[in-house]
């Protein structure tokens, strides 16, 4: 049930998804943030939302242009591995838990309301993408449920962890947000 919902939430952001650039930090503001010089990603495959992301250093900080207005988005800290909040719940034998810690700011004047998930794509080192594990908490702290959304109004904050159940041995290596009609940024995580 929960591959079905997924699948349909990455058919949904595929059928969603723009093809607009996203415009890349000022020179000065990403030596500010950590981040590496923005460039295009050079994978033909990738989805035309994803072509021009900008692609940052965990704890840099991307401006996205969205349907609601700019939205700040930073991947604060990646956790792995993520240890559950609630002791009977555990990764399946074989797998481990990865936390992708996301804080998103409006800085729109409208309410920015999307599910994560649509526009989401994290990533191991060969490029084999990995499912985000959305109804599990963990103990580092709350989680953004992708599955529910999140509504962000003009001026406020969210931050929460998304959670990804990975098989043992595997690292995250990059992490993509990309919300349908929005530009799109990328960090590499490893």
């Amino acid at each position: 049930m929960r591959i079905t919902v997924i699948l349909a939430a990455v058919a949904l952001a595929a059928a969603g998804c723009s093809s607009s650039t996203s415009k890349p930090p000022a020179p000065a503001a990403a030596a500010a943030a950590g981040s590496a010089p923005a460039a295009a990603a050079s994978s033909p495959s990738a989805p035309a939302s994803t072509a021009a992301a900008v692609k940052l250093k965990v704890g840099a900080t991307a401006t996205l242009t969205t349907p609601s207005g700019p939205l700040e988005v930073t991947i604060v800290k990646l956790v792995d591995p993520a240890k559950p909040k609630e002791s009977y719940i555990y990764p399946t034998k074989g797998e481990h838990w990865i936390g992708v810690q996301l804080k998103l700011v409006n800085k729109g004047t409208t309410a920015f309301v999307d599910s994560p998930l649509l526009g989401l794509d994290a990533a191991d080192a060969q490029g084999q993408p990995q499912n985000s594990f959305p109804d599990q908490e963990i103990a580092a702290g709350p989680m953004i449920d992708p599955l529910a959304g999140v509504r962000v109004e003009p001026g406020d904050t969210t931050l929460g962890y998304l959670v990804y159940s990975v098989p043992d041995g595997t690292k995250l290596a990059r992490f993509t947000f990309a919300p349908p009609g929005s530009s799109a940024a990328q960090w590499t995580l490893s």
